[in-house]
């Protein structure tokens, strides 16, 4: 895995602090971030090349992180 950048750790952090039974979408991230949706699904997908999140089968709350895999459901 390679080092973050602070765009990418906070990302990574929203994705880890969720509070909802369910992984945030999109839109949420980017939301939570107060950046666009293009931004946030790029950093995103860097994170999925890494390793740190999983995409899955979910058309709509695609990204889990590793090992979360059963929260898309």
């Amino acid at each position: 895995m390679q080092n973050l950048t602070p765009k990418r750790l906070k990302v990574l952090n929203a994705f880890k602090d969720w509070k909802e039974p369910y992984p945030p979408t999109v839109d949420e991230i980017a939301d939570i971030l107060g950046v666009s949706r293009v931004t946030a699904f790029s950093h995103i997908r860097r994170l999925v090349k890494d390793g740190y999140l999983i995409e899955t089968e979910s058309k709509i709350r695609k990204y889990v992180l590793k090992g979360n895999q059963d929260e898309s459901s």
